[in-house]
């Protein structure tokens, strides 16, 4: 209890562990990355935080923005290994997923319907996974009322956890280089933000150690060789000479 994490304590961005603890950023950390829940049902990411839940990856890339983390009481996981290997037992399934998308997207252009169909069962292994972990309401089309939700066979606070701190911690550890190096990120949205770095500025950042995990994630979906697909992990969508936020 009350001991005082380390980088040496967690290894890497994907250690598997989660504590309550408290944090300290110093003064001058343009941006924290643990969140704190406040009333309301959103979160504020503060400077110093007090009995706080906390993930692996947000741990970890605390301690690389020079935050200090007291842990109460926490626990580290084991990986589930299939043959010397981590079992990425989802992975199959959705990379079938993202797979048949890409062919519905090449052949199917006058359908749109069925490559959008294919991204709502991509998106709905994080919606499964993390169905339920708050209790929340659903309505009933039967019983024309709302209901109390159920978890589904695959709900897993720990797998919803870090789906979210994972992409969370790639947002905010990107938006500190991008400070580092002088540019600015203006709007930050789930899974991208508005900045005024070029793209290769963006494309080279390596994130404290997050971008490999997410190139490394892009390769199994997209199952390429190509070197460059494959450490591609930001895409631009759209450019602005100027812009109202």
């Amino acid at each position: 209890p009350d001991c005082e994490l380390t980088l040496q304590d967690l290894g890497d961005p994907l250690v598997p562990a989660v504590a309550v603890g408290d944090f300290d950023f110093p003064d001058d950390c343009y941006c924290p990355n643990i969140p704190v829940p406040v009333p309301g049902g959103i979160k504020a990411y503060p400077l110093h935080g007090r009995n706080v839940y906390m993930t692996g990856p947000d741990m970890y890339l605390a301690l690389k923005l020079g935050a200090k983390i007291k842990i109460s009481r926490g626990f580290s996981c084991e990986i589930l290994l299939k043959d010397g290997k981590p079992s990425q037992c989802l992975a199959y399934a959705l990379t079938n997923l993202v797979q048949d998308r890409m062919c519905a997207k090449k052949f199917y252009k006058d359908t749109p319907i069925i490559e959008q169909s294919l991204k709502v069962m991509a998106a709905s292994c994080y919606g499964k996974t993390s169905q339920n972990v708050c209790p929340k309401t659903r309505y009933s089309a039967k019983s024309m009322i709302h209901e109390n939700s159920e978890p589904s066979s695959v709900t897993s606070s720990y797998y919803a956890a870090y789906t979210t701190a994972l992409v969370r911690c790639m947002l905010i550890a990107c938006i500190n280089q991008l400070h580092n190096l002088g540019y600015s990120a203006y709007s930050v949205t789930t899974d991208g933000f508005i900045t005024n770095a070029p793209t290769e500025v963006v494309r080279s950042l390596d994130a404290y150690g997050f971008a490999k995990i997410f190139q490394n994630g892009r390769y199994i979906l997209n199952q390429t060789t190509e070197v460059c697909k494959a450490n591609h992990v930001w895409e631009a969508k759209h450019y602005n000479t100027t812009f109202l936020n």
